[in-house]
């Protein structure tokens, strides 16, 4: 099954695992490429020059006060501070988790939901190297996906598979739900199309991840029971988002996605876990808590210029990484956290991006 994510939620079809193939998947039709003036992605770095970076203002979160708890309440019916939910209820839960709502949490309790925006410094990533089982986040070259990416069905879910296995080596691979972000949400090309996230989060906690593939009962929508059995039997599981940019223009000159480099948090206390109510449901995520100081040790990193060619992935959860004794040490997760930010670099004029994110299970043997 596959779900087509919305503001904040994803809305499901059938699908299937695609199972570690001997072979690349043949690339279908290349599409024609636009003839507008853009900037060409930018060269690897060479020899010792450093990389560049941009000036931009990133969200942080603002921490809780005494009596107040790091969230947000969404409802069918909302009333009070409850926000409506920006789609199908049960598409939203496919993105947050959908445990039942602990005895200690209500939805009546103080919730407390404040951005902070920061002024810091985003660094180009080409040439640097990040990976997967480093950073937790690598740049792929993956053409072959280009074509399918702006529909989002099936035949894109394949390829996001193929390349998810080519990229990490899993036995398997399930693509189970995707967001078409456009800076137009809701509009008229498609009722189910996302805004763009503009504060540093991760997608979900690895924790309730875990815990949903224990209990087989409170698997995200999408997820098929028989992927979710082989990744919890298996010596390792992971979930990873796979971005892509899909326009308008050729490359992606604003509005990029910047991840943030967990090596350079150094104080468990910069991770805020942040809960998500939803209708009886319990979600979450994580965010940065705002905090001056330990903003200026936070380095986030971007790359310029992606093509539709280009995919990056990064992890959602991962139930064995390897660096999380290293890179991961002082966050309480392995999931990357990530926001989209505006180029204050990017020409005038130049069209906001859009994009697709698909979710991937990946499973071990």
């Amino acid at each position: 099954m596959s779900c087509l994510v919305g503001t904040e939620s994803p809305t499901c079809v059938a699908t299937a695992a695609t199972p570690a193939p001997q072979r690349a998947d043949a690339s279908p039709k290349r599409r024609k490429r636009l003839s507008v003036a853009t900037t060409p992605p930018r060269k690897p770095l060479q020899g010792n020059a450093a990389p560049q970076q941009v000036a931009a203002k990133i969200a942080y979160t603002a921490a809780p006060g005494k009596g107040e708890r790091a969230g947000i309440v969404v409802s069918s019916a909302p009333k009070g501070g409850a926000k409506a939910f920006p789609l199908d209820p049960r598409t939203f839960r496919a993105q947050h988790g959908s445990v039942p709502l602990p005895p200690h949490v209500s939805e009546t309790d103080a919730w407390r939901n404040v951005l902070a925006p920061v002024d810091t410094l985003v660094t180009d990533a080409r040439g640097l190297g990040f990976s997967l089982d480093g950073a937790g986040f690598q740049l792929v070259d993956d053409p072959a996906g280009a074509p399918e990416a702006a529909d989002g069905g099936d035949a894109y879910y394949r390829l996001v598979e193929a390349a998810a296995l080519r990229a990490t080596g899993a036995s398997r691979a399930t693509a189970y739900c995707h967001a078409r972000r456009s800076p137009r949400p809701g509009g008229a090309k498609s009722a189910s199309a996302a805004g763009y996230a503009g504060y540093v989060h991760s997608d979900q906690s690895d924790t309730s991840w875990s815990a949903d593939l224990e209990r087989l009962d409170h698997l995200p929508p999408g997820v098929p029971e028989d992927a979710a059995r082989a990744a919890a039997a298996g010596r390792r599981y992971a979930v990873l988002s796979a971005w892509r940019y899909v326009g308008p223009a050729e490359t992606c000159l604003s509005s990029h996605l910047a991840v943030l480099d967990h090596a350079s948090v150094t104080d468990p206390a910069d991770v805020l876990p942040f809960s998500i109510v939803a209708d009886g449901t319990f979600g979450g995520n994580y965010r940065l808590r705002a905090d001056a100081a330990a903003a200026k040790r936070h380095r986030f990193y971007y790359y310029p210029a992606m093509t539709r060619d280009e995919l990056l992935l990064f992890v959602v959860c991962d139930s064995a990484h390897p660096a999380r004794a290293t890179t991961f040490k002082h966050t309480p997760s392995v999931s990357v956290l990530h926001t989209a930010f505006a180029d204050p670099t990017a020409p005038e004029g130049e069209p906001l991006r859009e994009s697709i994110d698909v979710r991937v299970l990946l499973s071990w043997d």
